[in-house]
């Protein structure tokens, strides 16, 4: 291709330095230099798509090499756990063992933590009877915190300071409550949010 080149600048030169009466000469040669660089582009051209052709061939044999590493690879893997049976049988008993051990454990603790939550229901539930009997004597209501912790402010709202906190079950005498359910604790300046409390 680089001699085709060379040869064209050569003859343009040529054409270049004679006389303007040459010029069908010139043509002609002109014509013959380009056909020639025109046939050899399209036999790169050829080159070209044959490679591909080669490379994509290629591929498709890795790929099919690759397949075959495979199987082989698993079924190098099939022979080897058949060979360790006997292990993989004593490992299955050995979780076999764990796993009833940690049902065990798992269901004393569900069985505890049952226990425990309908005993403190119960408790209560005792002292919401007894909060019901003793609010129809007294100028306060006797109610019961039903979250698990809940603060006690100075103010209505939950940026002012905490006074005290109070637990779960914890029996607290409320004064009144206001349309925006907030509730003043009796004989102190202290205010729960409603939905804290059981009447």
């Amino acid at each position: 291709m680089k001699k085709t080149i060379i040869m064209l600048l050569v003859v343009c030169k040529l054409f270049a330095s004679n006389d303007q009466n040459n010029t069908a000469l010139d043509m002609f040669l002109f014509k013959i230099g380009f056909q020639s660089l025109v046939n050899e582009l399209e036999n790169e051209k050829k080159l070209t798509q044959e490679n591909r052709n080669m490379i994509h061939d290629l591929k498709n044999q890795l790929n099919e090499m690759s397949d075959i590493k495979s199987n082989s690879k698993l079924l190098n893997n099939t022979a080897h756990s058949i060979t360790n049976n006997h292990i993989n049988k004593q490992e299955i008993s050995n979780l076999k063992t764990k796993i009833d051990i940690l049902e065990k454990k798992l269901n004393e603790f569900l069985n505890k933590t049952t226990y425990d939550s309908i005993h403190k229901n119960k408790t209560i539930q005792k002292q919401i009877a007894n909060i019901k009997k003793d609010n129809t004597q007294n100028d306060y209501i006797n109610t019961v915190v039903i979250v698990k912790k809940s603060n006690v402010f100075s103010k209505k709202n939950n940026k002012s300071s905490v006074k005290f906190s109070v637990l779960k079950g914890d029996i607290l005498k409320i004064k009144s409550c206001d349309k925006f359910s907030w509730c003043e604790v009796y004989n102190q300046q202290a205010y729960i949010a409603k939905y804290k409390l059981k009447f």
